[in-house]
């Protein structure tokens, strides 16, 4: 089948991309209506319709072009409570028609260069609507997006949930978009912190073996890959469970000091008490049974005398209590992640594409995340173009499609988190088992908890 000719599809194309502004005003406004009302009924407010209404977003950008010099990029704002996406912006540092008439005219009349270039500009045609490097495009996209939606929609974002880069929330604070009295709070993604733990020590390994000091290998207690990944576990597990930043803390120190320990120099002072606890230890002394047996039942030995000292600045800068309380919200930038997967779907990264595709890519792709697949059907409809028969039953396959696999997924994650808890509950049950033994052959038939009572070192929290 023959595609379109050029022409054609540049005319249909101006007359999509003329829509861009107005979509946006719709799609966006209907978002954030949503958003309103969800935070209003949540939080129980008692908020007007020209109230002004604070909430927390997620904010990330992403390029058209991996590396340092892409030409295209875009920054998009999502709610954390009910993780719509609200805003987005797209910037670009190419104009094609500048590239190619903009330089012939430069070359053979100099003269008349400028004052084509200020009738291109009046004219509304060009596309280049920043400078600069392109790893500043996301901080000029958050002061683009904190700026411009309280004015809109009487939202402001007051806390802003972004990765390790703090370049933007660093401007939105010199910007003071809202005035000098309200002040942004910035939240740490904990995927981002958790794999900035797993960095750091993987750092350590490699930046050690330089010095002539090999932490990792074989042998009982070293730093090896897969500890240094289940440590990482622990360290965003800890983050996760804990209600606030001490207790966040604690632990993450207990997953360490856990590993440290050994039948005769047990460090079990960071780890949860009681018979419910995680720690085999600590559940044996609140069942009142003799804890032993820690080279067989600690799963992620550490040698303390190797480890400590090379660890300990580590866990100390990343257990901070500054840090971990940045990590209060306990959000990540998931659905960042899998927007903009969903906008480069439309917009291939393997060819360029102008400024005006790319932002009706990322409407596009915001209609279909909030409302589903059948949304795109009522853009097509506002455009001016008819819907037709497969079209409607194309977006209804695949809305369906999206739902059973949402629901299947999350069938097989049930599944699979009832095969390890019964496959914990049986471990329990076998190590209950062992001890009791233990015990009767330490203290006796008669008497099964005859056993010397055991002290815990008495270590500084």
């Amino acid at each position: 089948m023959p595609g379109l000719h050029q022409k054609t599809f540049s005319t249909i194309a101006k007359r999509v991309y003329s829509q861009n502004e107005r979509l946006a005003e719709e799609v966006f406004g209907q978002a954030a209506s949503i958003v309103r009302q969800e935070h209003i009924r949540y939080y129980h407010l008692q908020a007007d319709e020209d109230a002004i209404l604070d909430i927390s977003v997620s904010f990330d950008g992403s390029w058209l072009t991996r590396g340092h010099k892409s030409l295209i990029g875009i920054g998009c704002v999502i709610d954390v409570l009910t993780g719509l996406i609200i805003d987005g912006h797209v910037l670009s540092l190419h104009c094609h028609v500048c590239a190619q008439m903009g330089d012939w005219i430069k070359r053979e009349t100099p003269h008349c260069y400028e004052q084509w270039k200020q009738e291109h500009i009046e004219k509304g045609e060009c596309t280049i609507n920043f400078e600069g490097s392109s790893g500043m495009m996301e901080v000029r996209a958050a002061e683009v997006l904190w700026g411009r939606f309280v004015q809109r929609h009487n939202l402001r974002y007051t806390t802003m949930v972004s990765d390790g880069d703090s370049k933007a929330f660093n401007k939105l604070l010199e910007v003071q978009p809202y005035g000098p009295d309200v002040v942004i709070l910035k939240e740490d993604c904990i995927n981002h912190v958790g794999k900035r733990f797993g960095t750091a020590l993987k750092n350590l390994v490699a930046n050690c073996s330089k010095k002539g000091i090999t932490l990792g290998g074989r042998g009982h207690g070293r730093l090896t890959a897969e500890t240094i990944r289940k440590l990482q576990i622990y360290y965003t597990r800890a983050i996760r469970s804990g209600r606030s930043a001490e207790e966040m803390r604690r632990g993450i120190l207990a997953g360490l000091y856990h590993g440290y320990s050994t039948d005769e120099y047990p460090q079990h002072q960071f780890c949860p008490p009681g018979p419910d606890s995680w720690c085999f230890f600590k559940r044996s002394i609140g069942e009142h049974q003799y804890p032993t047996g820690h080279k067989q039942r600690v799963n992620t030995p550490l040698d303390y005398k190797l480890l400590h000292q090379h660890l300990e600045p580590i866990y100390n800068r990343l257990s901070s209590v500054d840090l971990l309380r940045r990590c209060d919200i306990k959000t990540t930038q998931n659905p960042n992640e899998s927007f903009h997967h969903s906008v480069w779907s439309r917009c291939s990264k393997k060819n360029f594409h102008s400024l005006k595709r790319v932002e009706f890519a990322l409407l596009s792709a915001e209609a279909e995340q909030n409302s589903g697949p059948t949304a795109l059907s009522t853009i097509k409809t506002k455009l001016g173009f008819q819907e037709g028969e497969h079209g409607q039953r194309l977006g209804q396959a695949r809305e369906r499609k999206r739902v059973y696999k949402s629901s299947f997924e999350q069938q097989q994650k049930a599944k699979t988190r009832e095969k390890k808890t019964a496959a914990a509950r049986e471990k329990e049950a076998e190590e209950a088992q062992h001890t009791r033994r233990a015990c009767f052959e330490v203290g006796g038939d008669q008497n099964p908890f005859n056993f010397p009572f055991f002290f815990l070192p008495n270590f500084q929290s």
